[in-house]
Formats: C-alpha cells, structure tokens, sequence
C-alpha cells in the first residue's frame, strides 16, 4: 500500500470498490471514542477509589499500590493515544483515508503497539504483586507468583524491543515505500496475542485455589472469586483480539481492520488495571459501615440520657467527634 503519494484517479490509500464514492471528510469512529473514554474514566474512578481506601483506611501504601498507579498511567497514555487516532482515520476504510493522514496514523500506530508490552506488564505486575501481599503465607504459590513475574518480565523486554526495531528503518512500519526491511508484523502480534491471552488465563486461574484454602467464610470466598473473576472478560478480549488479528492478517484495509483489535487491546488494560483494584475497594465499605453505624448507636444513646438525665438539655459534645469512636 502506497501511503506516500496520492494514487491518481482517487483521493484514498487504496481504490474505492464498485459503485462506492470516496469521502475524506469522513465523521470519526464513535466505537473508538465511547471506548477509550469508557476505560479513562473507569480507571481512573477505581484507582482513585483504591489511593481514597488506603489514604483513609490504612494509611499505608504497598508496592502493589504504586504499581497499579503505574499501570493507569500506562493506560490511560495507550486510551488517549487511540483516541487521537480517531480523527486520522481508525476504524474508517482506507479508501477514505487521505496519504497524509494514513502517514499519520500509522505512526501514532507505531507508538501505540510498542507501548501495548508494557503497558500490559505493569498491570499484571500490580495483580502479581499483590497476590504475594495477600497470599504470603502460601510459600508455594508465591514461588510461582514469582517465578510468573521472571517470565514476564523477560518476555515484555524482548517482545517490546523487537517492536521497536520491527524495521529498519523504523519509518517503513508507517511508510511502506521507502527503501528498508521489516520482520514478519503479522507473526509477531498474532504471537504477541497468544502470550497476553496464556498469562491473563493463567492470573485469573493461579489464585482460585489457594481462596479456597484459606480460613475464610464462604461469602468472603465467593467474593474474592468474583473480584478475580472479572478478569474473565480481559480473558475473552484477548481470545477476540486473537480471532481478528487471525483473521485480518492478509487485509489491506488496515484503518478498518485495526479498530476492533485496538479497542479490544485498550479493554484488557483496562479491565486489568480495575481487577488489581477491586479486592482493595470493599475496605472502604466497611469503614464507613462502622463509622455510621457508631454515629447511629452514640445518636440513639444521646437521645435517651437527653430525655432521662438531661430534662431536655443537649449534652456538651459535638457530633463531628462522635464520628470516629471506635472506627479504625
């Protein structure tokens, strides 16, 4: 495909089919647009939820908590990137798409797939971590929690730096014409797909066993389960983002093609970065549970020494400094 010189005879990266007229003032993909804003604002609510928890709660932050920071930085940088992609043409068919706009899509395309490695990293690093917090007394399991992490992290390093030097000159992955080589693109992300779908299977099933074990009642078990469970449908994105990458791999219509891979790519994220944020969450539940709950017993208390001991008269304290009697 030749994104460097307008083809004569239409205004797009690739010739309209029969009976369909070119329109390069095209009106961006909504998909792109509900998506990314979608997983900005849904982070960055569960990330503020998990920093409000700590800061109120226990007043302590871990390793695992500046990492999935980490992680949201990561995706919300891959959620807007894609969404600049919008304007440019994602989603949209090349035929559409002028030279210069598929010229500039393409390189912010560039960015966005050797950013996908570790960005995905650190989300599982921050899940990682925080099973051996959790789980550090099943020695076991936190050998193979960490020996998980060796292996990804090796793998993130090297998949990441062939990215990088898929071609050489590094422009020819934006710009097929110029003179220069590349690596088989398609090899490489359809293998990059497999990884991500194995390590988000394996995240999602390590720790259902050692739940079960622990000195836990059943509810606490079926809700830590289900906390882990939600990284099912990170699971399913990357089985669909597999599919299509399959599927699509020969098309020339990349613009179009790359859309449903790109949302199903900031999802997983996404969704990695709310999982490593929903066991922390119920803290906040109970904290406020036991604050008003004590409010509520000291009102009622207050009420009857009013009409008992009092004849009427209000007691000399100040209800802000009820609240927090016996609340940790």
């Amino acid at each position: 495909m030749n994104a460097s010189s307008q083809p004569r005879g239409f205004p797009g990266v690739l010739p309209p089919p029969h009976g369909v007229t070119a329109d390069v003032n095209f009106t961006q993909s909504r998909w792109n647009l509900i998506t990314q804003i979608c997983c900005i604002v849904g982070t960055t609510l569960f990330i503020f939820l998990r920093c409000y928890a700590k800061y109120i709660v226990s007043l302590e932050f871990y390793l695992d908590d500046w990492v999935s920071i980490g992680a949201w930085v990561f995706s919300v940088t891959y959620c807007a990137l894609s969404l600049a992609c919008g304007p440019l043409g994602i989603g949209i068919h090349a035929w559409h798409i002028t030279p210069d706009r598929f010229l500039r899509l393409f390189r912010i395309g560039y960015v966005i797939e050797v950013l996908y490695g570790p960005a995905a990293f650190v989300t599982k690093l921050a899940i990682l971590l925080l099973f051996i917090r959790v789980f550090h007394i099943k020695k076991r399991f936190v050998v193979v929690v960490k020996i998980i992490m060796g292996i990804l992290t090796l793998y993130y390093i090297a998949i990441t730096a062939v990215k990088i030097f898929i071609c050489n000159p590094v422009e020819k992955f934006w710009n097929h014409p110029i003179p220069g080589t590349c690596l088989n693109s398609n090899l490489i992300f359809i293998s990059d797909c497999i990884v991500a779908l194995i390590t988000d299977c394996v995240i999602l099933v390590a720790p259902m066993p050692v739940i079960w074990t622990l000195q836990m009642n059943t509810k606490q078990k079926l809700g830590s389960s289900f906390a882990l469970a939600v990284g099912a449908i990170a699971c399913v994105a990357s089985i669909v983002r597999l599919k299509d990458s399959v599927e699509t791999k020969d098309n020339l219509d990349k613009s179009y093609i790359f859309e449903p891979i790109l949302l199903y790519s900031s999802g997983e994220i996404a969704i990695g970065v709310i999982c490593g944020c929903i066991p922390v969450i119920p803290s906040l539940y109970r904290y406020y549970h036991k604050k008003f709950t004590a409010v509520s017993v000291l009102d009622k208390s207050s009420q009857g020494q009013s009409s008992n001991s009092y004849n009427g008269m209000v007691p000399l304290q100040d209800y802000s400094s009820r609240e927090y009697i016996n609340v940790p």
